[in-house]
């Protein structure tokens, strides 16, 4: 259940990220061939935006179950619980997951940073999953230092730093194994989708 949790979430947050730089592609294809200007394009249509994320957004609740959903204001949370699954919108967004018996979880922030710690966070048996994703921010992550991990992270622009490796670009993604990771039973998978700001794993 969590390996198919993990691959419908992830799989769409890549095919949002493709059609988005489509459409960036064909925007400044058509500002080069002076079909349109693109700031007077963007001044008159930036709305669609916030349609299509409106979009999204009702398409992943009809998916997903969120056990904590928030509007708008800064958030800060602390979980404790083994299915941790939280949303955002307007706003920092602080959550703090400190399960002993991790089974799976997604944390979500539209505008603004993300600040997910897991410092605290173990699995008590099997592979789970923790599905990160993000439009515009930063987000930023605190490794687990009680069970292994992998991270798995795409970006459409801006960095990604992990346990202080560096890439940066455009549509770009980075992965990393902690010590051990291989050989535990007991691990955990990170998986990063972001579309505007940076990433950064420590």
């Amino acid at each position: 259940m969590d390996k198919y949790y993990y691959e419908g979430s992830f799989s769409n947050s890549k095919i949002i990220i493709g059609i988005i730089i489509i459409v960036i592609g064909v925007l400044l294809l058509f500002n080069n061939f002076k079909v349109i200007d693109i700031k007077n394009f963007i001044a008159d249509y930036w709305p669609v935006l916030l349609i299509l994320l409106g979009i999204w957004l009702i398409f992943r609740r009809k998916h997903y179950t969120t056990r904590y959903e928030s509007f708008a204001g800064d958030q800060d949370i602390r979980s404790e619980s083994s299915e941790a699954n939280y949303s955002h919108v307007f706003g920092d967004f602080d959550v703090a997951i400190v399960t002993q018996d991790f089974q799976s979880g997604s944390v979500s922030n539209v505008f603004g940073d993300a600040d997910i710690d897991l410092e605290q966070l173990n699995v008590s048996s099997g592979e789970k999953t923790l599905q990160i994703s993000g439009v515009f921010g930063d987000i930023k992550v605190s490794a687990p230092k009680k069970v292994p991990f992998f991270v798995k992270a795409n970006i459409l622009a801006g960095d990604i730093k992990i346990m202080g490796e560096k890439r940066e670009g455009f549509s770009i993604d980075k992965t990393y194994k902690s010590d051990g990771y291989d050989s535990a039973t007991n691990r955990l998978n990170i998986h990063i989708s972001h579309v505007f700001g940076d990433i950064k794993v420590s």
